[in-house]
């Protein structure tokens, strides 16, 4: 799985490194045809203040890393990452975005929860001419509604 990493060894416990805004991720995919238009890469950000029951990504409602017991042994499966970082992850695929009309779409848990972060990726992959999407799911708080009206403003 892209992103998979022991995040003991990442500095997961804060969520700046130096002067990097990070978020936590706990899954990309790419070649991803289900989350917008075109060939797209899904970014999967951590923390939902909701708890629905059918929630189709419970994986991602805690804001901190977690520990899996998938494949008979304890793994992290979250990673704080940088703008710079997952920008790397998401150009690989930047002829596939353009030949697909596709782009990113961020979700997660709620990805509005982190509206700085995906705020500075939509710029980022603005810069390039990638196709940004949202999932979200309207949070009725304070900080996801903010961010909510900053990534919908942000994002194609």
């Amino acid at each position: 799985m892209p992103g998979t990493v022991d995040v003991r060894q990442t500095g997961a416990n804060r969520s700046r490194r130096g002067d990097a805004l990070q978020a936590l991720v706990f899954n990309i995919k790419r070649c991803s045809f289900e989350d917008g238009p075109g060939i797209r890469t899904a970014v999967f950000l951590k923390g939902c203040p909701l708890r629905c029951t059918w929630c189709c990504n419970p994986e991602g409602q805690e804001t901190h890393p977690e520990l899996s017991e998938l494949r008979r042994s304890r793994e992290f499966f979250e990673k704080y990452m940088s703008i710079e970082e997952l920008f790397a992850i998401i150009e690989k695929d930047l002829l596939f975005y353009r030949t697909s009309g596709g782009g990113v779409t961020f979700a997660g848990g709620e990805p509005t929860m982190h509206y700085r972060f995906v705020d500075g990726l939509v710029r980022k992959c603005r810069e390039f001419s990638i196709h940004t999407s949202l999932i979200q799911f309207e949070c009725p708080t304070k900080r996801t509604s903010a961010g909510s009206r900053e990534c919908s403003r942000a994002t194609d």
